[in-house]
């Protein structure tokens, strides 16, 4: 119930069923608490605001895999890298790797996405199913290792620690968060 708390009389619009849904208790539970009058209270005012709701306007699709490019090309990874590096400009920065913990033997980075606007956002594999050669791989690092402890590129994440701490142990210290 605590974590369902924080979540209720907020409307969730879900892109791929074209709805709006709000978290509740289920009726279940509230109907066999005859005596619990606050979860009832609650319950009662949480379905007035879904059925309120009715008439939320829906939001336009968005779809956003038109604004990545997937860079597939050594040339291509170390030309946008070097962009970076020369330009400067504001990251955010996203790890997709094998696992949460990256002191676990055998756990990676598997891919590497900068985004650098709205609009604009740059994906490239890194340690996937062989992609890069060992030469490849260590200029790639090369490059991170420039970008990354650059206080001047400022950095975000939507889960910064993650990135944080992926970064420390395959790259190094990040600065410019």
């Amino acid at each position: 119930d605590c974590n369902l708390m924080r979540w209720m009389s907020y409307p969730f619009y879900d892109q791929k069923f074209d709805t709006t849904f709000f978290a509740t208790f289920s009726p279940k539970d509230v109907c066999s608490r005859t005596n619990d009058y606050v979860k009832k209270s609650i319950f009662e005012r949480d379905i007035a605001i879904a059925i309120s709701g009715r008439n939320i306007s829906r939001r336009n699709k968005t779809d956003y895999e038109k604004y990545v490019k997937h860079l597939t090309t050594f040339k291509e990874v170390i030309s946008f890298l070097d962009y970076v590096i020369r330009k400067k400009p504001k990251v955010f920065i996203d790890y997709e790797t094998s696992g949460l913990k990256p002191n676990r033997p055998g756990h990676f980075i598997a891919t590497i996405s900068f985004a650098i606007s709205r609009t604009e956002a740059y994906s490239f594999p890194y340690v996937f199913n062989n992609y890069w050669t060992e030469k490849q791989l260590v200029e790639i690092e090369a490059k991170m290792l420039n970008i990354l402890p650059d206080k001047e590129i400022l950095k975000m994440a939507q889960n910064a620690k993650f990135e944080d701490t992926w970064s420390y142990k395959f790259f190094c210290a990040v600065r410019g968060w």
